[in-house]
């Protein structure tokens, strides 16, 4: 018994006893005991496992030891699973926050490119309705009383602003498409 104790741990002693036995009956029965006086061992059980008191101190210090580490294993998981939750809820906030920003710059894009295109057509528009007024009846001799007017315009406001003597001509030529001469 001796001997198959020693091969194993205290702890392991609790935990195989069964395997203990079944070893111990081999040692027993394979004694020169059986061969010289015919005893045979049917059954061997260790039924109490009971350690000197200072063993028994011992290991309670070491279960106690075993259940505090086994606490801070899992406080050290439960503070990992936080820190990993609180970390992917970051991320995914931060995702959302930059996905709702592109979105919005690429709306703010689309209406300011629609606005520049809306712009453009007005402009066109207005170019087209203004060639076919020149090229209608009377187009050029119209277009040519309004470069007058804009430049008599011109001339009075530098005449205002000015304290010095301008010199203003008298005859102002506008030409059309026909090399007309028209005084104004």
């Amino acid at each position: 018994m001796r001997s198959e104790l020693g091969k194993i741990t205290l702890d392991k002693t609790f935990e195989e006893r069964d395997r203990l036995n079944k070893n111990i009956l081999g040692a027993i029965n394979n004694h020169p005991l059986k061969t010289h006086w015919g005893l045979e061992c049917l059954r061997y059980e260790i039924k109490d496992v009971t350690p000197p008191n200072g063993v028994k101190v011992v290991m309670q210090l070491q279960a106690e030891a075993e259940r505090r580490k086994r606490a801070q294993i899992l406080e050290a998981e439960g503070v990992k699973e936080v820190s990993t939750n609180v970390a992917h809820g970051k991320r995914s906030a931060v995702i959302l926050e930059s996905e709702g920003a592109k979105i919005n710059q690429v709306n703010r894009a689309r209406g300011e490119a629609e606005a520049i295109l809306a712009a453009a057509n007005a402009t066109a528009k207005g170019i087209l309705e203004v060639l076919k007024a020149i090229t209608g009846k009377c187009g050029v001799e119209a277009s040519s009383l309004r470069i007058a007017e804009q430049y008599t315009e011109a001339y009075s406001e530098i005449a205002k602003e000015s304290t010095t003597t301008e010199l203003v001509p008298t005859k102002v030529l506008c030409y059309n498409s026909l090399y007309k001469v028209y005084d104004w």
